[in-house]
């Protein structure tokens, strides 16, 4: 049922997203044009689990049930190796594009876990947070 609810808004995160990254490689955007969208995308996620916050914060760190977390690791494993794929090949290091997607999947994952369960923090500090721990060829 969580699925039902949460993940059609993560999917338009993600075709936003891949939209506008289509679009500003399309036009010649530089690396501070696409880090801008990459920061955006990441806006748009901490809106919506603060939009559903009561529900991520019950639900995600449940020991007993790691059925949201997985759900999210799942959704952002698929949006990083989307992203990986259509990195620069000039730009792009050496690396397995499925390990790294992981990688950042489960820390953005594991990010949001924190903050929720962590004392009072803004949501800016979230997504600035989030923002600078990106691998820095992401963009």
């Amino acid at each position: 049922m969580l699925a039902d609810v949460l993940t059609p808004e993560l999917d338009r995160i993600r075709e936003d997203d891949a939209a506008a990254r289509r679009v500003a490689v399309e036009h010649g955007a530089g690396p501070d044009d696409l880090a801008a969208i990459t920061r955006r995308g990441i806006d748009a996620v901490v809106d919506h689990v603060t939009a559903h916050r009561d529900i991520y914060a019950l639900a995600l760190p449940d020991p007993a049930d790691a059925s949201l977390h997985r759900l999210l690791v799942d959704h952002f494993t698929v949006s990083s190796t989307m992203h990986i794929r259509e990195l620069d090949p000039r730009a792009k290091p050496e690396i397995i594009d499925e390990v790294a997607a992981g990688f950042v999947a489960q820390g953005f994952v594991g990010a949001i876990e924190a903050w929720l369960g962590g004392p009072r923090r803004s949501r800016k500090a979230l997504v600035e947070t989030i923002t600078r721990s990106f691998p820095a060829w992401w963009s």
